[in-house]
């Protein structure tokens, strides 16, 4: 593991390149060009030119995080890695193991764009969750929007990884989804036709429950713990199929139960 720097752990700033008219605009930086350096000694210049400090990220252009670097700690960057698919951001390995309080210096971030923060089991944000007793394999993938957690998984290995609340689970729980992940699973099909009266009950109740248009889709089994599912539906005429895929990730002893629906 990098050594963890404490002095890193000021605020990231965000900028983003123009051609014209950034010297009006707070964290823009004016360029001849929209195109990136590419060149290690040209990009130091570059960074060192614009005062940009380790964690700093510059972004060329207007697309979210498409096309931003994240600056490192020898005054050279990384492109954004981009996890997400959707052109925003993602704090790697690579810069937080660098840092003992990763989410202190990128949460706010999430303010103009959702980001996501991968933390090694060494930092504050984690040891005040978790305490100190976690494997040091472990990797947490922190989801975050307008400042606030949205989602977040564990990475156990490079295969194996579990999506979980993060103001639901106990490190226990997350001990014993390790070693029940890496057991055989099973998985099958589900498939229910609806026709007539039962149709016509099941819309009311998804209506009631679930409210929208699109209610149905919300509307699925009760699992017990250490399962999920997928879900696909198709309309024929007035007939109506709802299917779902459910797929085995652990074996809770003290949770076998039967699968239920509410209709």
């Amino acid at each position: 593991m990098a050594e963890a720097v404490s002095d890193h752990n000021a605020p990231s700033r965000l900028h983003r390149v123009m051609t014209s008219g950034a010297t009006e605009k707070k964290n823009f930086i004016e360029s001849t060009s929209e195109v990136p350096p590419s060149e290690n000694m040209k990009i130091t210049e570059f960074i060192k030119k614009n005062n940009l400090q380790f964690g700093d990220v510059v972004c060329f252009g207007d697309m979210r995080a498409e096309t931003a670097f994240i600056i490192t700690t020898n005054d050279l960057w990384i492109r954004n890695p981009d996890e997400s698919g959707s052109a925003y951001l993602t704090i790697p390995v690579a810069i937080t193991q660098h840092l003992t309080d990763a989410v202190t210096k990128f949460q706010d971030l999430s303010h103009e764009n959702p980001i996501n923060i991968l933390l090694k089991t060494h930092d504050k944000f984690i040891e005040k969750r978790f305490g100190h007793d976690l494997p040091e394999h472990w990797l947490f993938d922190v989801h975050f929007s307008e400042g606030a957690i949205t989602d977040s998984f564990v990475r156990y290995d490079e295969d194996i990884s579990w999506r979980f609340k993060w103001d639901a689970v106990t490190l226990d729980q997350l001990k014993l989804m390790e070693s029940q992940l890496k057991q055989p699973q099973s998985g099958f099909e589900l498939t229910i036709e609806l026709r007539g009266d039962k149709l016509v009950e099941y819309k009311q109740k998804c209506e009631a429950l679930f409210p929208g248009k699109y209610g149905w889709i919300k509307a699925s089994p009760q699992l017990p713990n250490g399962w999920r599912l997928e879900t696909g539906a198709s309309r024929m005429g007035s007939d109506y199929r709802r299917g779902w895929g459910l797929h085995q990730e652990a074996r809770f002893e003290a949770n076998i139960g039967v699968f239920k629906s509410e209709f």
